[in-house]
Formats: structure tokens, C-alpha cells, sequence
């Protein structure tokens, strides 16, 4: 992306600074405001929107001038603060820093960690990172070919394989999470035995429930957790209980390895052009680091299963999620008590999409 994109068609009414899709202004959004406290007077020239909710936004920027490296291009996630879990940008680059050391080439470099507030006061935390060129997958998928599609998601698996080589525990990934966790780090650190980003560290397997739930920000209407004799009672409202027990809950930070979220939209293709005209796609990088972090295989399994079901296209809900769920599948057996925890975070799954639609219901009634 550079500044002669300018010359393409902006649609009526759109902020002059964005190129691509009108981005949905009612959800987290690069509004001047922010550009300013992240960048001063050097705000980004053009904006492009990779992925978008009402909670957190990832976007490529073209620099008027360039950045402490030299380079004019730059991409930035934005996530609305959450007061329960204050160290997740810094969390999020220690992830990127992690996987770096072992996928060099498609991990995006960390230029600066933040918060600062939007237009609509609310704080928000913010990384600004080196530029990872292509386009999301899901924008690609359609043009590529079967072979193309296979070769791509055969890459993404031994990406996958070669960072579940690493634990927790392992000297690399205690240093980069000292650097990003600061003071408080080593306290944190001596009791932390899974999670990340997006649930917390977690210093026991009994914690990983519960915090699943806190991420689906499911309601004690829809969802309770009962302790009862070795194990763990979950009531969801429509679906009924099942039982975890204390047996499965401690095996799994013992399981625990690095996994990473697998979205389309987080994983970037670049097009090459071959000798015989035809054009593929390759990997060249991932750019949302939010739901990496140490988790049993079988956690990102489910939740790759949960994302999947909810994307709108319906060729990314087939080949490109079989392919995906097949590839993962091959890395190693799934113990029982990842069985257990499998069935429990589609219980979740469930919850949530009850509590959903009781939400629309009760919202349509209004209207």
C-alpha cells in the first residue's frame, strides 16, 4: 500500500485516509483522535482496514514520514482496554516475541506498545508493528487453486508444529515474558502454568473454565460453575450440565504448548507471479497475536472449530476449515482429558450462542 492508492475510488462520504471498505464507525476505529497520541504529528496518510469488530481493529498505515526503521508502512491492532486483564498488549507482544524465534519471517516486528483514548473517551490499548505485505487469506481463498490451497494450508500446519515445540517453561519464553511483564514479572511468573492474551496466565488447569467463559463474557443466567466432589459442575441454560474432572483439569498444563489463533483474517498471503503467468499464493505472515498463548492442542482445535462455524463465506467454512482441522489433527494424538476439555469449551460455545440469541430476541422485542 502506498500513496498512488489514493488515485482508486474512495466510496461517497468516506474518510479521505481510508482506502479499501468503508470501515464500520460504530465499532473500534482509527479515528483522529488515536492517530494523533500513537503517532503525533507523523498520523498515518492512508488506512486500510484488515479486520474489524466493535471491540478491537488491526490496519495497515501509509507514514507521511518514516518511522524509526526507515519505513513508511506499518500495521496497528487496537483493542478497547479491559480493566481485568491491564497487561494484554504487553502480553500480545511477548506472544509476537516468543513465536518470532522460531518463525522469524512471519512474525511482525514490535515498534510500540501503548494506550491512549478515542473520540468516544474510551481507553484503548494499542500496538504499532512492522508491515506484513499480501492480503488475508479469506480475501484470497477464491482465486487460489487446490493445489495452491492445500500447498498453503500444509505450510500453515508446520508452522503450527514447529511452535507447539515450545512450553511454557522453556528459558526463551520465561525471558520474553520478564521483558514484556515488567516488575511484577517474576511473581507472576513463578505461579503461571498455561493461558495468554485472551484468557490471562493461569496458574492452575482449574482456571482455564472459567476463563474461556469470561472470553465468551458469557452471564451466570447462562452459564454456572458449580465445584463439587474431584471435579467441576457446568450448568448452561438450555443445553444442561456435563462434569469436568480434577483429574483432567491438572493434566492439562502439563499439555500446555504454544498455539496460535488461525483465523483467515489474521493469516496474510502475498501473490507470486510464475514463469508460466499462473499466480499462487504463500504464506508471508500473521498479524493479530491476541489468542496466542499456552494452551492444550485440543484448545485450539475447539476453538478453531468454534470461530470456523461463525465465518460468513461458506468456502472458508468448508475446504479452508477441513483442510485446516484435518492438518491439525495429524500433529498428535488427543489425550482423554483434552477429549474432556473439548467437550467442555463447545459447552461454552454453546451458552454463549444461547445467550446471544436471548440478547437479539429480548432487542427485537424493543424495537
Amino acid at each position: 500500500m502506498n500513496t498512488n492508492d489514493r488515485n482508486q475510488a474512495l466510496i461517497p462520504g468516506q474518510d479521505p485516509s481510508v482506502f479499501g471498505p468503508e470501515p464500520n464507525r460504530e465499532w473500534l476505529y482509527p479515528d483522529a483522535a488515536l492517530m494523533r497520541q500513537i503517532f503525533a504529528d507523523n498520523t498515518p496518510l492512508l488506512k486500510s482496514i484488515v479486520f474489524q469488530t466493535e471491540t478491537k481493529c488491526v490496519f495497515r498505515g501509509a507514514m507521511g514520514e518514516p518511522l524509526v526503521n526507515g519505513r513508511r508502512t506499518c500495521m496497528v491492532r487496537l483493542e478497547v482496554y479491559n480493566e481485568q486483564q491491564p497487561s494484554t498488549p504487553y502480553l500480545v507482544a511477548a506472544m509476537q516475541e516468543i513465536a518470532e524465534s522460531c518463525i522469524p519471517d512471519l512474525v511482525p516486528e514490535i515498534y510500540q506498545v501503548g494506550r491512549a483514548t478515542d473520540e468516544k473517551g474510551r481507553e484503548v490499548q494499542y500496538q504499532v508493528m512492522e508491515f506484513v505485505s499480501g492480503i488475508p487469506l479469506g480475501d484470497a481463498w477464491g482465486k487460489m487453486s487446490n493445489e495452491n490451497k492445500r500447498d498453503v494450508v500444509g505450510t500453515i500446519i508446520k508452522v503450527v508444529s514447529a511452535l507447539q515445540a515450545m512450553e511454557i517453561s522453556d528459558c526463551k519464553v520465561q525471558k520474553s515474558l520478564q521483558i514484556f511483564l515488567g516488575q511484577e514479572g517474576s511473581e507472576i511468573l513463578a505461579r503461571t502454568v498455561l493461558g495468554g492474551p485472551s484468557t490471562g496466565l493461569l496458574s492452575d488447569g482449574h482456571y482455564l473454565l472459567p476463563a474461556i467463559a469470561r472470553m465468551f463474557q458469557l452471564n451466570s443466567s447462562f452459564c454456572n460453575f458449580v465445584s463439587v466432589y474431584k471435579g467441576l459442575w457446568i450448568d448452561v441454560r438450555g443445553t444442561g450440565p456435563i462434569r469436568v474432572y480434577d483429574a483432567d483439569m491438572e493434566i492439562w498444563p502439563k499439555e500446555a504448548v504454544f498455539g496460535i489463533d488461525l483465523l483467515p483474517q489474521n493469516i496474510m498471503v502475498r501473490p507470486i507471479d510464475r514463469p508460466n503467468g499462473q499466480k499462487i499464493y504463500e504464506l508471508s505472515g500473521f498479524v493479530d497475536w491476541g489468542h496466542a498463548g499456552f494452551y492444550p492442542p485440543s484448545y485450539q482445535l475447539s476453538m478453531q472449530y468454534i470461530h470456523h462455524q461463525n465465518l460468513p463465506d461458506e468456502r472458508l467454512r468448508g475446504s479452508f476449515h477441513l483442510l485446516l482441522i484435518k492438518g491439525l489433527a495429524k500433529l498428535g494424538r488427543i489425550s482423554p482429558s483434552q477429549e474432556a476439555l473439548t467437550q467442555a469449551i463447545l459447552h461454552l460455545s454453546e451458552a454463549r450462542e444461547e445467550m446471544l440469541k436471548a440478547e437479539k430476541k429480548k432487542n427485537s422485542g424493543k424495537s
